[in-house]
C-alpha cells in the first residue's frame, strides 16, 4: 500500500472539486461486525460531506484525504484548524508561564493567557473500504501528527499545541509518541489534553 495525503483546499486551487466530491462520496462511518451494521460517529461523515469543502474555501479548516495510491481508495481523513486557546495561569508551573509569556500576553483581569493552537478538529477512517481495516486508527493517527508537525514547520511557530478530545486509548497513544501532556490543570480547564512537542 502507498499512501499519499491530499488536501483539498489544494485540490479546490486546481479546480478539481468534482473529484473531491468523489472521494467524499466514498467515505462511510459505517462498521459491520457480525452481520450488525452499527454507524459509528454521524458528525465526522456529516462534516466531511457537508462542511469540508466550504471550510477550506473560507480557510477556516484544512481537510487532509488519506487515499491508497495503488487504486484511488479513501482510507480516511483529518481536518486540522487554527483555534485560540484561553489558558488559566493558576497552577501553571513558572517555567510554563515563562514559555507563554514568549507568545502571548497574560490578561490580567481573567488571569489566562491566549494561544494559537492547532486543533485536530475531525479524524476518521472509512469503513467502505474493507471495513476499516486497510489502515488502523494508529496509523491513521501517526499521519495526522506528522501533517500537524509540518505545519508548524511552515507557519514557523516556534511554540506549539495540538489539541485533540482524548478518549482513553488515544491518550496513551498520544504520550507513546514523544507528546506530553503540558500540564493537568490544563485538562480541568478545557476538557481537552494538551500536547505539545
Amino acid at each position: 500500500m502507498r499512501i499519499s495525503v491530499t488536501n483539498i483546499r489544494d485540490m479546490l486551487a486546481d479546480d478539481q472539486e468534482e473529484l473531491v466530491r468523489e472521494y467524499i462520496g466514498m467515505y462511510s462511518c459505517e462498521m459491520e461486525k457480525d452481520g450488525v451494521r452499527t454507524i459509528l460517529n454521524p458528525d465526522i461523515e456529516r462534516f466531511l460531506n457537508h462542511n469540508s469543502i466550504q471550510f477550506a474555501k473560507m480557510k477556516t479548516a484544512v481537510t487532509y484525504l488519506v487515499i491508497d495510491e495503488e487504486d484511488g481508495a479513501l482510507l480516511g481523513y483529518f481536518t486540522l484548524a487554527h483555534k485560540p486557546l484561553k489558558i488559566v495561569s493558576e497552577g501553571l508551573s513558572r517555567h510554563v508561564r515563562d514559555q507563554l509569556k514568549r507568545f502571548s500576553k497574560l490578561d490580567e483581569e481573567n488571569r489566562t493567557y491566549t494561544i494559537s493552537a492547532f486543533l485536530l478538529a475531525q479524524f476518521g477512517k472509512n469503513y467502505a473500504v474493507e471495513n476499516g481495516e486497510r489502515i488502523s486508527g494508529t496509523e491513521l493517527m501517526k499521519i495526522a501528527i506528522e501533517h500537524w508537525q509540518m505545519s508548524r514547520i511552515k507557519s514557523e511557530v516556534r511554540w506549539c499545541t495540538l489539541t485533540v478530545k482524548l478518549m482513553q486509548s488515544l491518550s496513551g497513544f498520544m504520550r507513546g509518541r514523544s507528546l506530553c501532556c503540558l500540564e493537568n490543570a490544563l485538562v480541568r480547564m478545557t476538557g481537552r489534553d494538551i500536547f505539545s512537542i
